[in-house]
Formats: structure tokens, C-alpha cells, sequence
């Protein structure tokens, strides 16, 4: 049986993308908050004071900064990361998490279920297993065509092991 292995890690062009947003963001906020003399209202519903507002402007440019710090460890990642999906005969293995280190092993035997959650143009593939649950995640593949390859190898391999264990 052929043993696929296809690169997942994060695309660099997507991450440094946000990157450039957040800290745009970041920059705004921070100019923001320490130049802020009025208050804010918020669709009409929600009034803050000034010190309130500066409060909310501050939180911005700290959630912008985090963001911008997460974009640049995954843009890191994606330029550094060995890591790789592989199906062989039994199991099919990948990182956990796009950043992480940590490699989940499931045999084919042990899915329960797996589908495909669609949010708007993103697609990840929904595993249940014995041992808990994973996804796949089609924007750390290298293509939507290599994402649509797994799920149907998958998908083939997960019957043929049902099939090979009712007999």
C-alpha cells in the first residue's frame, strides 16, 4: 500500500499576512490609547467614559500584539517545520496542533467518524477516534487538491480496516 506524506505546516504568505494586520492594528491601538481625551460609544448601546475607553483601546493594541506575536511564531514555524502527515498502512500520523510538536498516531481501525467542516472557504477534516479527536486543517496542507486527496485515501482506508475487522 502506498504511504503518502505530504508537508503540514503553516503557509508562511497567509501568516505573514496577519502579521502585517494585527501590527497595524497594534500600532493603531497604541496611538489610540495614549493619545484617547473622549469617551467611546459603541453602536449606540455601550457608553465609556474617557478612562473607560482608554481602558478598551488599551485591551486592543495588547490583543493586536498577541496576535502579531502568535503570526510571527507560526511564520517561524512554517519556514523551520519538518512536519508532515503520513498515511502508511494502519495509522495515519500529524501534528496535533500547527504550532506544536506534539504527533498524534491513529490507527484507521480506531475512527469512529470523520467529516468535514466547512467555514467559509476553510475546510478542516473532523476525526473521532477511540482515543479522543483530531482535525485536519486543509490551509496547512499545501493544497486544497492534497486536502481532498487525504480525505478520500482516509476515507478508503477507514473502510477497508472496518471491513478486514468483521471478518
Amino acid at each position: 500500500m502506498e504511504t503518502p506524506k505530504y508537508a503540514y505546516k503553516p503557509k508562511i504568505t497567509t501568516m505573514a499576512f496577519g502579521v502585517l494586520l494585527f501590527g497595524a492594528c497594534g500600532v493603531w491601538g497604541y496611538q489610540m490609547a495614549t493619545t484617547n481625551d473622549r469617551g467611546l460609544v459603541v453602536d449606540g448601546l455601550i457608553r465609556l467614559d474617557v478612562g473607560l475607553a482608554t481602558v478598551f483601546l488599551w485591551g486592543i493594541f495588547i490583543a493586536a500584539v498577541a496576535m502579531t506575536v502568535v503570526g510571527l511564531l507560526a511564520v517561524v514555524k512554517g519556514m523551520t517545520s519538518t512536519h508532515s502527515l503520513v498515511m502508511d498502512d494502519t495509522t495515519i500520523r500529524f501534528p496535533k496542533w500547527g504550532l506544536g510538536n506534539r504527533i498524534v498516531t491513529i490507527r484507521y481501525a480506531d475512527i469512529v467518524a470523520m467529516n468535514i467542516l466547512k467555514v467559509k472557504s476553510t475546510r478542516m477534516l473532523m476525526i473521532k477516534y477511540a482515543g479522543g479527536s483530531a482535525s485536519i486543517g486543509q490551509g496547512m496542507l499545501p493544497s486544497p487538491d492534497i486536502f481532498n486527496k487525504v480525505c478520500d485515501t482516509l476515507a478508503e482506508r477507514v473502510e477497508s480496516a472496518r471491513h478486514a475487522a468483521a471478518f
